[in-house]
């Protein structure tokens, strides 16, 4: 039991983050291997009314990477994966993949392949539509090649899990699900727990997941089969039992899973955050360390903190997206966090800088079509503020002059003079960007307005990629231009493209077949090569060729 002082503190973050007759929220927490307090508050299902609850079956998505991870260092310690074989050695059709590419880069998220969920949506997939576990092995088989070096980056792929999975059932010669049950949720007593593929089919205890939209809660829809990556379903008291594994492997009988918790460094051997399917964040001047992943699909949320030298996990489940005052679940996480006195800063010394307004000529949108990455800046009510993927996100003045962070200090852009002609219209002023996370460096130009007010983007007609199979067409509209897919998934949304000048523009993909969606694609023509290079922040640098 905690003290009566904090159980009330918890109790009051619980009433204040949702209302008792709206979507829900489940909090658990365990320190030392015991269970020390759970709450919740809301409901799991709006049309029956029925309460959410600590044992309420709940989507846990990306959580589920790391017990996959875990299954694989099991085959390791058997001798039966080698975590340096390329996955070909198990999978076959894998062969077209980076030669370099390894069973641990899939693991930590550093293999450099496209997410297929995205790629989906270039394939003229729509939100809602079933996409099975077939259709992931059709797209990763596409597009096979990785966009940077195997090892010397982070980004995140869900693929890179899937693949894991099929690997399993290859050296096993049992389905998943039955290799899952047996070897974890069995042993550590998750009887609630278990594998759901078909995110549209209904769980036990019939929990939903909603959205606030148009002044009103309604139950969000989604087609999206997946197994290794995000199927497991769970409850927040099953999952502080795996929470109380990670603390002590050995003491839990699963010692191999001692091995998913460490992190491997970069192939320039700068440190990484992101071990096998968990982060392993380490503050450098606390020394505070927490394991940690996030859950989502579109009306679920879940995350998972354990942190290691306090033996404290906290487990947070929500069934909604947003609501009428949005509460991002990471805040609200960090808010059971503090009132344990443990406030989860992972990155800095938690005293942020002051905020800070740029120059206005620096305004604007960067690119850096190396990297395949679009930022842009703003001031916004005299405050400087970054766009990188889905929203908008302060920026704070560093120490160092002509030096911005975020507030987790991951991002940081520093000012420099030109640095060199940029792809038409696209030229200095220019900035460095370092995103810590994914260990990139990259300088990124400016991306100038055209010279002629209005011109329009210079790359109307159809494309195709054909790796994808995919056509896009850009149109004009009303006001503008809009893009349209159609692949293999059909004819998709068409979305209004937003010219940055002639050459260059973006559009947003706000809702895709995984959460979180692909967010803002920037489009680059280069009219010489007759072609548009599409990146976003989880698929870059895909070519479409004027047809």
């Amino acid at each position: 039991m905690l003290p009566p002082k904090t159980t009330r503190t918890l109790e009051a973050i619980l009433a204040r983050t949702v209302g008792a007759h709206e979507p829900g929220i489940a909090v658990g927490i365990a320190q030392h291997g015991r269970i020390r307090w759970c709450g919740a508050r809301g409901l799991s299902n709006l049309a029956s009314r029925a309460p959410l609850t600590t044992r309420t079956p709940f989507r846990i998505c990306s959580i589920s990477k790391q017990f996959a991870c875990a299954l694989v260092t099991r085959e390791v310690a058997a001798g039966r994966i080698a975590l340096d074989a390329h996955p070909s050695r198990y999978l076959p059709w894998t062969k077209g993949m980076d030669r370099a590419l390894t069973i641990a880069h899939l693991m930590q998220n550093k293999s450099g392949l496209r997410d297929q969920w995205v790629l989906a949506m270039m394939m003229g997939a729509t939100a809602t539509q079933p996409f099975t576990l077939d259709d992931g092995i059709n797209v990763n088989g596409r597009a096979p090649e990785s966009m940077f070096a195997p090892g010397s980056q982070n980004l995140y792929c869900n693929g890179n899990f899937e693949i894991l999975g099929q690997v399993l059932e290859a050296v096993s010669l049992q389905p998943y699900a039955q290799l899952l049950s047996q070897h974890i949720l069995q042993p550590l007593g998750m009887r609630d727990s278990h594998l759901a593929v078909d995110t549209a089919q209904p769980m036990p205890g019939d929990a939903r997941g909603y959205r606030f939209h148009g002044k009103a809660w309604e139950e969000e829809q989604n087609g999206i089969h997946w197994a290794a990556s995000a199927g497991i379903v769970s409850t927040v008291e099953d999952l502080l039992k795996w929470a109380n594994c990670l603390r002590d492997p050995r003491a839990a009988g699963l010692p191999w899973v001692a091995a998913i918790t460490q992190a491997s460094p970069f192939n320039d051997g700068a440190a990484a955050s992101y071990a096998a399917g968990i982060n392993h964040e380490v503050n450098p001047q606390t020394g505070r360390a927490v394991l940690a992943h996030a859950g989502a699909l579109r009306g679920w949320r879940s995350v998972l903190m354990h942190f290691v030298k306090e033996e404290l996990s906290i487990v947070v489940f929500m069934n909604r997206t947003n609501g009428p005052k949005p509460r991002p679940l990471g805040a609200v996480a960090s808010q059971f966090a503090k009132a344990l006195g443990v406030t989860p800063v992972w990155r800095g010394t938690g005293k942020l800088p002051p905020r800070a307004e740029l120059p206005a000529a620096a305004e604007g949108a960067y690119v850096s079509r190396e990297q395949g990455l679009m930022i842009q800046l703003r001031n916004y009510r005299g405050r400087a503020e970054v766009y990188t993927h889905l929203s908008w996100s302060p920026l704070f003045q560093s120490e160092e002059a002509g030096r911005f962070t975020s507030n987790d200090r991951d991002l940081a852009i520093r000012f420099g003079a030109g640095l060199g002609a940029g792809l038409g219209e696209i030229a200095k002023p220019s900035l460095w960007l370092s995103l810590g996370g994914e260990n990139v460096n990259t300088k990124m130009r400016h991306v100038v307005a055209p010279r002629v007010p209005h011109a329009h983007f210079a790359a109307h007609g159809r494309y195709h990629c054909a790796p994808l199979a995919s056509t896009l067409e850009i149109v004009a509209s009303e006001g503008g231009e809009e893009i349209i897919f159609t692949g293999i998934f059909g004819t998709g949304t068409r979305y209004p493209l937003t010219r940055l000048n002639t050459q260059t523009a973006w559009f947003d993909i706000s809702r895709g077949v995984d959460e979180s969606p692909p967010g803002r694609v920037l489009v680059i023509f280069d009219a010489k090569a007759g072609l548009l290079e599409l990146s976003c922040m989880l698929a870059r640098r895909m070519v479409f060729r004027r047809i």
